[in-house]
C-alpha cells in the first residue's frame, strides 16, 4: 500500500557525526566542533540548511572539498545556511566541519517527565516526609539544538567527545568509548577538565547528554537456594 516517508523531502541525508564539545556549566558556556557526513538525497544542491541553536556562534564552516565556505544565520531561527561554490548532484558525499560557541542554557524535562526533589510533589503525597533536591543538571537533546544536524530528524552513527570541569560527570547516548581523559589544573580553584567519550556504532535518531555530578552504580547477584520439589 502507500506509505509517507519523510526523508523524501529532505535535501541530504546525514550519515555519521563527530562532534566534540566542551561545556562549563557554572557560566552555561559552550564549544563544539561537529563533523558531518553527508550524502546528497535533491537531483542538485547548491544550498545546505543545518540547525544549530541560535546562541551559538558559528566561527567557521569548512568543507573537505570546497575548504571554508560561507555560512549565514536565519535571524530568530535556529538554521544556519551553507553556500557551496559548486553544487552537488544526487549520491554525491560531502563532509563539512563546524565550529561554534555561545551561552547555551539546558532546557528542563518535559512535562510527561516527573521531576524528582520538588516541593510540591512531596507535600502532597507525603506531608511529613523530607524532600531530597538533586544535583543540578545541564541536559541537552535535539530540543536545545546543542550540535548542527539536518533540519528533518534522521538516523545516523556518532561519536561524541564530551569535556566538562572535572567535579562533574558525563552519560550519552551510544556506549562509552574507553576510559575518560583527565587533565590536571593550574591552581586549587581550577580542577581541571575530564573528557568522555561515546560512540553510537548503531544509528540513533538524535544525540543527548547530561552533565551532573553522578555517582557510579553498583550490582551484586544473590544465589537463591533451588526451589523445593
Amino acid at each position: 500500500g502507500r506509505g509517507y516517508d519523510e526523508d523524501m523531502l529532505a535535501d541530504y541525508d546525514v550519515l555519521d557525526y563527530s562532534v566534540d564539545a566542551t561545556y562549563t556549566p557554572l557560566r552555561e558556556w559552550m564549544e563544539g566542533r561537529a563533523t558531518m557526513t553527508v550524502r546528497v538525497r535533491s537531483y542538485v544542491l547548491s544550498t545546505f540548511t543545518v540547525k544549530l541553536a541560535e546562541s551559538l556562534v558559528v566561527r567557521s564552516v569548512v568543507g573537505d572539498r570546497a575548504g571554508r565556505l560561507l555560512a549565514l544565520r536565519v535571524r530568530g531561527q535556529n538554521n544556519l545556511l551553507v553556500s557551496l561554490p559548486t553544487p552537488l548532484s544526487q549520491g554525491e558525499l560531502i563532509t563539512l566541519t563546524i565550529t561554534y560557541a555561545g551561552r547555551l542554557q539546558s532546557l528542563p524535562p518535559d512535562r510527561e517527565v516527573a521531576l524528582a526533589g520538588e516541593p510540591q510533589d512531596a507535600g502532597v503525597l507525603f506531608p511529613d516526609a523530607p524532600v531530597l533536591t538533586p544535583e543540578p543538571r545541564w541536559v541537552f537533546t535535539n530540543r536545545t539544538d546543542w550540535y548542527p544536524q539536518a533540519p528533518v530528524t534522521d538516523y545516523a552513527t556518532a561519536t561524541m567527545r564530551l569535556t566538562v570541569p572535572s567535579t562533574y560527570q558525563v552519560m550519552a547516548s551510544g556506549e562509552p568509548a574507553g576510559t575518560p581523559t583527565v587533565k590536571a589544573g593550574t591552581g586549587p580553584r581550577d580542577a581541571g577538565v575530564t573528557t568522555y567519550e561515546f560512540a553510537a556504532r548503531q544509528p540513533v535518531r538524535y544525540l543527548a547528554w547530561v552533565v551532573s555530578k553522578l555517582a557510579p552504580s553498583t550490582s551484586a547477584t544473590v544465589e537463591l537456594p533451588p526451589a523445593p520439589p
